[in-house]
């Protein structure tokens, strides 16, 4: 008889224990669930705030908000909003003149004894008035039909027209063309040519950068006729510009500034090459400060060309300069990229209408060092390449002269020998692919 009794008792508690087990694991499920949920609605609710903060940063009023989409975007509406069994409230807090934290908090009842809750924080920057433009888009170029230098800027929907501002930066006669534009830490410089006073010309800008008036310009040279073919990069800031003095000295100049940039005084200039009609289709790259470039040897010499400089940049014995390829008409369209040290240069051989590659791992200052590489040469093929590098491996964009193509050429392993490289033609609709650049 007691053990009957101990028997139900057991099987009593078993069952218990099953049926809780069972209570326990919907619940814990549907907690779950509707935390899931909550994570969602509070991330659409920063991309939601992000939104509000693209049609225009003086949105973001400090507060406690509700949000409503009504055509595709988003406002601010109420104290909070309600999804199902869900409260979202953003708050918005100003941290400076151009930043905001968001909190996107969503809450729910849980069980009546428990409140569950999600909470989320962002920082949002007026990306127009400092520049940042990432992770969207910029351009800098020439209006041939008001002789202009010109900017355009987009912060997200970079493929919708509307999501585009366009600004017109310097309008002091027919300028613009060669237009060369990097980005130091989000704020805007360009390099670019004054055809009017055949000068070289600077456009920097640290604030409010789709006003006119927040630009400063600067003539850096303007011996002569320069600044054609210049190419603009950054040494912790610090602005660099190769180019070509065409007129009267057909020399390859280097410009450089430390300080302020925003008067010419504050630029020194120096000849690096002036062996002959040398400096066009220039390319910098910068190893660990220290200028690279390749370039073009017009006459007499019809060759390739690559300078370079590790300390006193701007004194001329401090740069070498050594022909990198002299079999026959080659360096136009010249397009140099750094692995650390080590150069890599497309360029057109205008000689054999040829696609060329050069390289080169160590001791960059003797032709003997560089090998050289043909990856197409099927008809008249090569010009206005660009050069990247994917993990350190080639990839070359370029025009096909022959078909009016856009081509593209890439190589992963022994990209001394033109066989290794594969070659597409990626675009044939039309005349394409003149005026190439390439990011991998």
């Amino acid at each position: 008889m007691v053990e009957a009794i101990l028997s139900v008792a057991v099987l009593s508690l078993l069952v218990t224990a099953a049926i809780g087990a069972i209570v326990y694991g919907k619940e814990s499920s549907s907690l779950s669930g509707a935390r899931a949920r909550a994570v969602f609605l509070a991330e659409e609710g920063l991309e939601g705030t992000r939104n509000i903060r693209d049609a225009s940063f003086a949105n973001l009023v400090d507060g406690t908000y509700g949000l409503a989409a009504t055509s595709g975007q988003w406002t601010l509406s109420g104290l909070s909003d309600e999804q199902g069994v869900f409260t979202r409230q953003i708050t918005i807090s100003t941290i400076d003149v151009n930043t905001r934290q968001v909190t996107s908090q969503v809450s729910w009842q849980q069980n009546p004894q428990r409140v569950g809750s999600v909470t989320l924080d962002s920082y949002l920057t007026n990306w127009l008035a400092v520049g940042n433009i990432l992770p969207g888009a910029a351009v800098a170029y020439y209006d041939a039909g008001g002789g202009n230098l010109k900017y355009a800027v987009c912060s997200s929907n970079c493929t919708q027209a509307a999501s585009w501002t366009f600004l017109t930066i310097d309008t002091a006669g027919d300028v613009g063309r060669y237009a060369s534009l990097v980005f130091d830490n989000g704020k805007p410089r360009i390099s670019y040519y004054d055809n009017s006073n055949k000068d070289l010309k600077y456009a920097s800008c640290d604030s409010n950068c789709t006003q006119a008036s927040s630009w400063t310009i600067v003539a850096v040279d303007s011996a002569g006729d320069v600044g054609k073919f210049g190419f603009l990069a950054l040494d912790s800031g610090k602005p660099r510009i190769s180019y070509y003095d065409d007129a009267p000295n057909k020399n390859l100049k280097y410009a450089s500034c430390d300080t302020d940039c925003t008067q010419v005084s504050d630029w020194v200039t120096v000849t690096v090459d002036s062996g002959g009609d040398v400096g066009q289709y220039s390319s910098l790259g910068l190893d660990s400060g220290k200028p690279r470039i390749s370039y073009y040897d017009d006459a007499p010499n019809k060759n390739l060309k690559y300078a370079s400089c590790d300390t006193d940049c701007i004194q001329a014995a401090s740069w070498t300069t050594t022909a990198i390829d002299s079999a026959g008409d080659v360096g136009q369209y010249s397009s140099l990229v750094l692995d650390g040290s080590k150069p890599h240069i497309s360029y057109y051989d205008s000689g054999n209408r040829d696609l060329k590659y050069a390289s080169c791992e160590s001791s960059c200052g003797s032709p003997s060092s560089w090998t050289l590489a043909t990856p197409d040469s099927s008809g008249n093929i090569g010009e206005y390449s660009s050069i990247a590098l994917d993990s350190g491996k080639p990839r070359i964009s370029y025009f096909d002269n022959s078909n009016s193509d856009l081509k593209h050429a890439s190589c992963d392993t022994g990209c001394d020998t033109g066989g290794n490289w594969t070659k597409v033609s990626i675009d044939t609709a039309g005349n394409v692919g003149q005026y190439t650049s390439i990011n991998k």
